[in-house]
């Protein structure tokens, strides 16, 4: 979304421009206005804008995030790995306040599948601390469900 808004304003800019650079030298062969051509600007940058704003959060599917769960329940990791398709990271922690043993579980996941693990882990375990944070890239091997 964001790239194709950037594309096709450059274009459209470019067209604004010629169409105003040829109704003022007055070259016969433009057949608007100067103030047509702007009015054209205004309405092709806002539907672009629009579109651009849909795309982008329609398109979730390939967006990523990381979520970490804090957890006394080690069998927690189990639960996940049955339900998505993507590894997890197990790291043994202690709490800062508590002092007591914790389990931390990371996973890269899509931001679709946002909502439904966080209610699997609030069903598995009602106390677990959940952080989510978006993701600019990630290497290596990811999995996505194909489109059906």
């Amino acid at each position: 979304g964001k790239y194709a808004l950037f594309i096709n304003s450059g274009i459209i800019v470019i067209f604004t421009a010629l169409g105003i650079i040829g109704t003022l030298t007055g070259n016969p062969n433009v057949p608007l206005e100067w103030v047509d051509y702007l009015l054209g600007f205004l309405f092709a940058f806002i539907y672009l804008a629009v579109v651009s704003f849909v795309v982008d959060k329609i398109n979730v599917r390939n967006k990523k995030v990381r979520i970490d769960i804090v957890t006394h329940d080690e069998s927690l990791s189990g639960i996940l790995i049955a339900n998505f398709p993507h590894g997890i990271t197990i790291t043994k922690g202690i709490g800062g306040y508590s002092r007591n043993e914790k389990y931390i579980l990371s996973m890269a996941i899509s931001s679709s599948e946002v909502k439904r693990m966080v209610e699997l882990i609030k069903k598995s375990d009602p106390y677990a601390f959940i952080q989510v944070t978006n993701l600019n890239q990630i290497y290596g091997k990811f999995f996505i469900n194909p489109i059906r």
